[in-house]
Parts: structure tokens; sequence; C-alpha cells
């Protein structure tokens, strides 16, 4: 009846140990070869525009920038802050965007971490703002190795916040009914060190 017991417990003990190996090795993360600075950019192209789509319409940059800090050579996120530039709303041209900081996590989500304003100027209703707010996490995110070098993210966001100053922007009321699509690249702003995603 000893002999019974004890090979109960071995085997309870063995499988925690399993379920916790299986949990570790399952995390994704972010491995990089060196300290360092990051850089992203959107990739040319069609697929390479930014899209942010709320109720009263797209607002569309084709072009944004991105730096982040290494903290760690492996981590489950990695915070960047992305400038945006060439950008249109709802049809209009003079569009300013502030700087957006983003916690991305391996896992697939995204944390907007700072309020973004949209700022819209020379519309027909006048000039007005889109504001998203910060502190909320949304999904997905994909990402992949490009080479040894770089990773390519593919976001495909659904249920930001967002919130207009009327007119053009739309409803001061908040809606948790925006999206947002655009491929972008990150790679080491100084050349020779490799990163990469482990999934």
């Amino acid at each position: 009846m000893r002999n019974v017991k004890k090979f109960g417990v071995l085997t309870v003990a063995f499988f925690t140990i399993s379920v916790i190996g299986v949990a570790t090795a399952s995390a994704a993360q972010f491995t990089y070869s060196a300290p360092g600075n990051l850089r992203g950019h959107a990739v040319s192209g069609t697929e390479g525009k930014q899209v942010f789509t709320t109720g009263a319409g797209n607002v569309t940059c084709t072009t944004a920038e991105a730096t982040g800090e290494i903290t760690a050579f492996a981590s489950s996120e990695q915070e960047f802050t992305v400038n945006y530039k060439t950008c249109t709303a709802f049809g209009i041209v003079n569009v300013d965007i502030t700087p957006a900081t983003y916690n991305f996590h391996a896992g697939g989500t995204v944390e907007i971490v700072n309020p973004i304003t949209i700022t819209v100027t020379g519309g027909f209703l006048g000039n007005c703002t889109v504001t998203v707010p910060g502190s909320q996490t949304v999904g997905t995110i994909k990402f992949e190795n490009s080479g040894t070098s770089k990773i390519k993210m593919t976001p495909n966001v659904t249920s930001i916040k967002y919130h207009g100053s009327t007119g053009l922007c739309g409803s001061a009321e908040e809606k948790s009914n925006g999206t947002y699509g655009g491929v972008n690249e990150w790679e080491y702003a100084a050349a020779g060190a490799t990163l990469r995603f482990d999934p």
C-alpha cells in the first residue's frame, strides 16, 4: 500500500513538472543577440498603409517610423514609440497625429500606452480631433521572422476605443469599434545584431 501511495505522489509530481515545463517552453517571446536600440517602419506598398478605421471613416498613413529600446535579451513584450507621417483622414490631407507608444506582447496583443490625438484641420465642418485613450489592450497581432535580422508585424486589431470631437470626426461618445491594420518591420538601429520571434 505504501508503494502505491509513493507511486501516486511521484506521478502527480512528474505531471506537475511536465505541465510547468510545457507552459514555460511554449511562452512566446522576442529574443535579441545584443543590447541596443530598435527601429521600425511600415513596409512599402499597399500592405504597409497604416489604416485606423472609425465610425466617421478612415485615417490612413503611408509612413510609420518607430523607435524602441532593448531592455533584456529575451522578453515577452517590446515597447515602441511610433511617429505617423503623410496621413489623410476622412478625405482631408491636413492631419497631425501625436506620437503613439505601444507595448507589443509576443502572445499577440498590444497595449496602447498613451492617449493618441488625431487632429484634422481644414475640413468643411471646421477643425476636429479623434482621441484614442491610453491604457487599453487590444488584439490581434501576428509576428513572423523575416530572415535573421527583422521581425514582421501584421496587425489585425479590433475593438479599439476612441471618441471624436463631433463634426467631421464623429460623436464625442466613446465607441469601441475601431480597427487597425498595416504591416511593419522591426530591426536593430545599428547593423550586425540579430533578433527573432520565438512563438
